[in-house]
């Protein structure tokens, strides 16, 4: 038995990587080419009182 399973659709993936974001205990956005946010930590929307729905594609 694996340990490890493969990751069917770009849905788990975005899950999986958010869920690896979220256990960064320290502010930690991930921003594309341009500097749109794609991910951000629990952490960061807690320390910076910003919604992730207002964050999540916006220019930083």
């Amino acid at each position: 038995m694996s340990l490890f399973r493969t990751i069917e659709n770009i849905e788990d993936a975005q899950t999986l990587a958010q869920a690896i974001v979220n256990t960064i205990a320290e502010p930690f956005l991930v921003l594309d080419e341009k500097f749109h946010v794609l991910a951000a930590s629990r952490s960061f929307y807690q320390i910076f009182k910003v919604d992730p729905e207002e964050t999540h594609g916006a220019l930083r």
